[in-house]
């Protein structure tokens, strides 16, 4: 038997190597025997191939000689396709132009007939455009008949009065119930002082009775302890000591009074705790009313502050309301003598003002609906003008549309004619063309066994059957040629393949020769192999190799868990041990001491320990304590035995699983290894405890962030919101928001102007994004107009409203205090131009300066101060300034 781990001699290759050159010997030969096969499969597929290229070609090439006729279509292909696609064309170009000249005919027709009906709808139309025009007249005759504007002027100021007034009586309910609520405060405030005067008392009176018992108390206190004292157990032992005619060992009298009436001290003691609980519980009774008075005393404080400040806000609204009802009543009364109400407002507010007013404003409301009926009827007339104007534009708009349609109409009539003719001649030559062109494709048709007849029935499968007759044909002859190429590269493949068959036989014939030596040589390593191990195999060998070293670690681990138990069970039984021997050293000690102090106590007195066991016998209260006292040393002494039972048996159940032969030293470098994980443990606590104070800290940091974004949010949506109106990158919708806002004021203040100079017209913004106006036309029944529909007078007029409106807008820091017109008086009228100048005299009444540049007499006559530019010939003028009548002032100039 050859030693595991040894080479036997004369053996090569090892056992260890001859498994691996026997497979590879094996592949080996696997592989040859494939090649063989794949080598043999491919020469019988090449003879295979080589056969069916033969018969393939011979019957192709008959095939081919068979259709020789087709020579001249496969050729020529391209010329049969273009001239079928010629001849499509020109047959669609021939049906179009027939198709084309038949629609013209027919447009032809139906524009004349459409003619004939749009001539009699014009003819409908301008009758009933003409009966709008009458119903339009007798509306406007009767809107005429309503003074409308009067009306509404009225209207406003009754709608304004109302406002007023109804603004008045809210303030006269806000006074009423201020004033209810300073009573009902006032009211409070007397309960309020009311109980605070209760509660003052209360506390005095409790305060006194405190006092009292207080002093009684500690008057009665020391007298009460010394009795306690004189019924104490240590006194009542004195006192059982004492005999007649014996010294007192506490005071050496004689006299005991105690042994006559023994009762006596006990009824004294009794009678003072009985007085001392009495005081303390009145104590404690008037204590708590001496809170409860407090409390009282702080709420009815609290009361009246609260009551105080609910008069002082009280008071605040009610001359807040007094406040408000003067400084409405002057223009309250204004708006009601405007409004033509009958009746003056309260002067103050009292308990009838709510009803005066009441009274005045269902006086206005009843104005209001009686004018109510007049202002409808005027809007209905008005709405019904403006819908009748828009149909009689509507109509004036669908009959031009009509007179346009019918010129329209007669345009494409004679259009459609010359159209029918042109297309006629044009379909006559393509017939021509398509004659010609069938006697050109007749050859090609031939060929395939067509004729003309069949392109008019079927003409994309003519051209499909060319197209598959000639493909058919070409594929035919490259078949031919393909088959013959092919024949001349299978033969030296054959050649090559039979080569490579011979070759692969001889590789299997090695290869198997090989194989052979290889079993051989495998039969016998395994004989040898086998008596090694005992005939155990290799891997079972080692896995319960390995198996055993794992369970021997395991016991190992449990034994070093065992001890390091029962080391700590040792010392803790030690403990225990070394507790119930000192208990029990103190427990002697105690005993020693309790004797040693009986003996001594003995020694004092003056008497031997017989006798004063005899007195103890004779006594039963001491007898009794002596008993609870022994009792106890005797618990004490069998706790320490118990004790140290209990401590010597876990000290020996500690040592019954100690192996005293276990290595120190091993256990020592357990320990070691413990600590040392111990150590790395508590660095791995540490640095997660400092990541989670970080973590906290992040997260404290993280909340702080989600309010800031929270918070940023909020302004963010603000912006967002603004940005959505009026941002931009450029800042022009900002601009533009700014003019339109600015411009709605000049329009509100040209409007007052406007309605001073001419009621007719108002100005109105165009869209919310434009900076255009228009002009409202009352007259109109509000018709929207441009500005450019005006007249030269009218627009002057606006001009002069938008003027005077600018010249009343006013900044921050700036204020127009100066007007200069140039021209446009001569287009007034008389009446307009007066109202033009009073309203310049009436904005220089308010502090600014006009300047007027004009021609025009009637204006030159009420300008108080002239400066005036008169010719003096030779190209120059004189420049001087007067007054209206005529009076100049020194000073002059000239200018060329």
């Amino acid at each position: 038997m050859v030693p595991f781990g040894t080479k036997p001699k004369g053996s090569t290759p090892s056992w260890r190597q001859l498994g691996p050159e026997f497979n590879d010997t094996l592949e080996k030969s696997q592989q040859a025997e494939a090649t063989l096969r794949e080598k043999a499969d491919a020469l019988a597929t090449i003879d295979e191939t080589l056969g069916q290229t033969s018969e393939s070609y011979r019957t192709t090439a008959a095939q081919l000689k068979s259709r020789s006729d087709r020579v001249l279509l496969a050729d020529r292909l391209g010329d049969a396709m273009d001239l079928l696609a010629k001849r499509g064309a020109l047959q669609q170009e021939h049906a179009a132009a027939r198709v084309t000249a038949a629609g013209a005919e027919e447009t032809a027709t139906l524009s004349q007939n459409e003619i004939t009906a749009l001539l009699e709808k014009l003819t409908e139309d301008r009758e009933r455009k003409d009966g709008l025009s009458r119903e339009i007249g007798d509306r406007r005759a009767s809107l005429a008949g309503i003074d409308e504007a009067t009306l509404h002027e009225r209207d406003v100021n009754l709608q304004r009065a109302l406002e007023a007034l109804r603004e008045a009586s809210t303030v006269c309910d806000q006074y009423t119930r201020a004033s209810a609520d300073l009573t009902r405060r006032e009211s409070e405030h007397t309960l309020a002082a009311q109980a605070v005067s209760t509660a003052k008392s209360q506390i005095v009176e409790a305060e006194a009775d405190q006092l009292r018992d207080r002093t009684a108390r500690a008057e009665i206190v020391p007298i009460a302890e010394l009795a306690d004292e004189a019924v104490s157990s240590e006194a009542i032992h004195l006192r059982s000591l004492l005999a007649p005619n014996l010294a007192c060992p506490v005071c050496g009298s004689t006299d005991h009074p105690h042994l006559a009436h023994p009762s006596t001290l006990n009824e004294i003691a009794a009678r003072l705790r009985r007085r001392r609980e009495e005081l303390d519980t009145a104590l404690t009774a008037t204590g708590q009313r001496l809170d409860a008075a407090t409390r009282a005393l702080s709420a009815g404080e609290a009361r009246q502050a609260e009551t105080n400040r609910g008069i002082d806000v009280a008071r605040g609204q009610v001359l807040a309301a007094n406040s408000a009802f003067g400084e409405q009543w002057s223009s309250l009364n204004d708006l009601c003598t405007k409004a033509g109400i009958e009746g003056n407002a309260p002067p103050v507010l009292d308990d009838q003002a709510a009803s005066k007013l009441a009274a005045l404003i269902s006086v206005a409301i009843a104005e209001r609906s009686a004018i109510a009926s007049p202002l409808a009827s005027a809007r209905r007339l008005r709405t019904e003008i403006d819908s009748l104007q828009r149909k009689h534009d509507a109509l004036g708009e669908v009959i031009e549309t009509t007179a346009r349609s019918i010129d329209q109409r007669r345009s494409n009539f004679h259009a459609a004619q010359l159209k029918a003719t042109e297309y006629t001649v044009q379909a006559a030559g393509l017939a021509e063309r398509l004659i010609s062109i069938s006697r050109e494709i007749t050859p090609f048709l031939a060929a395939a066994g067509l004729a003309v007849d069949h392109l008019d029935v079927d003409p994309a499968g003519v051209s499909l059957t060319l197209s598959t007759v000639a493909t058919e044909y070409a594929a035919l002859r490259e078949q031919v040629g393909q088959l013959e190429m092919t024949l001349q590269r299978l033969a030296p493949e054959r050649a090559a393949a039979d080569a490579s068959l011979r070759h692969a036989q001889a590789q299997v014939t090695a290869a198997a020769l090989l194989l052979d030596q290889r079993r051989l040589a495998e039969g016998e390593k395994a004989r040898a192999r086998a008596e090694l191990l005992d005939g155990e195999a290799t891997a079972s060998h080692r896995a319960r190799i390995t198996e055993a070293c794992q369970t021997t670690r395991e016991a190992l681990a449990r034994a070093r868990e065992t001890k390091s138990t029962t080391d700590a069970a040792f010392q803790a039984a030690g403990a225990r041990c070394d507790e119930a021997a000192a208990g029990l050293e103190t427990a002697k000690g105690r005993n020693a001491l309790a004797e040693k102090a009986f003996n001594a106590a003995c020694m004092d007195i003056a008497r031997p320990p017989d006798q004063v066991a005899a007195l103890i016998a004779t006594d039963p209260a001491l007898s009794g304590a002596l008993r609870v006292r022994i009792r106890e040393i005797d618990r004490g002494v069998n706790d320490a035995g118990t004790a140290v039972l209990t401590r010597q048996n876990d000290l020996n159940r500690a040592l019954e699983g100690f192996n005293e032969t276990t290595d120190v030293e091993e256990l020592a470098a357990v320990v070691a290894t413990l600590g040392t994980e111990i150590g790395d443990m508590q660095q791995l606590t540490g640095g997660l405890a400092a990541t989670l104070a970080r973590d906290d800290e992040a997260r404290r940091a993280a909340a702080n962030l989600s309010a800031q974004i929270e918070t940023a949010k909020a302004e963010l949506v603000i912006w967002h919101a603004v940005d959505d109106a009026i941002g931009s990158a450029s800042g022009d919708r900002f601009r533009r928001f700014v003019q339109g806002i600015t411009l709605d004021h000049m329009v509100q203040l040209a409007n007052d102007h406007l309605h001073a100079l001419t009621p007719r017209y108002r100005l109105a913004r165009g869209a919310a994004s434009d900076l255009t106006l228009h002009i409202i036309d009352r007259d109109m029944g509000d018709e929207v107009r441009g500005t450019r529909s005006l007249s030269g007078g009218e627009r002057f007029l606006v001009s002069l409203a938008l003027a005077l409106a600018l010249s009343g807008l006013e900044g921050r820091s700036s204020f127009v205090d100066t007007l200069f017109i140039d021209e446009g008086f001569g287009s007034l009228d008389a009446e307009t131009l007066d109202l033009a100048v009073d309203a310049l005299e009436t904005l220089q009444g308010r502090g600014q300066k006009v300047g007027v540049i004009t021609h025009v007499a009637a204006m030159i006559e009420r300008i108080a101060v002239q400066v005036r530019v008169e010719k003096r010939g030779a190209g120059r003028s004189e420049i001087r300034v007067s007054n209206s009548m005529g009076a100049a002032w020194p000073t002059t100039s000239s200018a060329q």
